[in-house]
């Protein structure tokens, strides 16, 4: 995981110890599959400022999956260049693997390999129930 606040970056460190931090934002995004973005709306383009060369730097683009309220699919697909992008909702009971989060990878969910599908199921599970609906 990677996040620019040094203390949150240490709460979530000793929270959940079995994660690793990575130094920079290239280190962490390098080689994923997916990158689950989560950040405040307001500081979606200063992300995107940041994340978009990173991204595009990659071999094989990763899916974006986001948890931002608010913010269009389409504004991330021109904000980072990415195609592939999986929208999500978790609720509270997430924090301790109870919640139900319903999402969806919109109207270009043609261009998701079934692969890209089930690794978005399985990072939304670990909050609990997952919850696939048509944009």
């Amino acid at each position: 995981f990677y996040d620019v606040s040094c203390a949150v970056a240490k709460r979530v460190a000793e929270k959940y110890p079995s994660l690793t931090r990575a130094e920079s934002l290239d280190e962490c995004v390098d080689g994923a599959d997916v990158v689950v973005l989560c950040t405040k709306p307001q500081n979606c383009d200063a992300v995107f400022a940041d994340l978009r060369p990173v991204v595009q730097n990659q071999k094989t683009p990763p899916v974006l999956l986001s948890i931002l309220a608010g913010v269009p699919t389409e504004r991330f697909r021109a904000g980072l260049g990415l195609q592939k992008v999986a929208r999500a909702m978790p609720n509270t009971p997430g924090q301790i693997g109870c919640g139900v989060t319903v999402w969806t990878a919109g109207e270009h969910k043609e261009l998701f390999t079934d692969a890209d599908i089930e690794r978005c199921k399985g990072a939304l599970g670990a909050l609990g129930k997952e919850i696939y609906v048509e944009e």
